[in-house]
């Protein structure tokens, strides 16, 4: 088996943890995440319980990311490096477009269970975060 990439997009907003938690809260209520469910199990009423009920695993999802942090890591998203936003994207404010185009080359820059985001812009104003991570199996 191998890790499986996943995206979220979440609207911009001031604070970067207030952000990821709404952007969590949001992938749980869409249901937007994977495992266990691919199994036909029953869905877990809160996010606690579906991190329980994948363990290890993870949920191939942001549900996975545990916090904030300086740079991708396991469990941590981080913001890409600017080189690696310039050269994936070839701006360091890019439009979500041009994310979505560069995403496989931000993905390169990933390593299991470890997550980056970017800030996407239109007319020059944040207007979204993207989120991109791998799980870890």
């Amino acid at each position: 088996m191998g890790a499986f990439a996943w995206k979220f997009v979440a609207p911009f907003g001031t604070d970067a943890e207030a952000i990821l938690a709404d952007a969590k809260r949001l992938a749980f209520e869409k249901g937007s995440y994977g495992k266990p469910y691919a199994r036909g199990e029953p869905r877990a009423k809160t996010i606690a319980a579906l991190l329980r009920a994948c363990a290890e695993d993870g949920t191939c999802s942001i549900l996975d990311v545990g916090s904030l942090g300086p740079a991708p890591a396991p469990g941590v998203a981080g913001p890409f490096p600017r080189k690696t936003l310039e050269a994936a994207l070839g701006t360091a404010r890019p439009t979500l477009a041009q994310v979505e185009a560069g995403a496989g080359e931000l993905y390169e820059a990933l390593g299991r269970g470890c997550a980056g985001y970017v800030v996407a812009y239109e007319g020059g104003k944040p207007t979204q975060v993207v989120f991109l991570g791998y799980s870890y199996d």
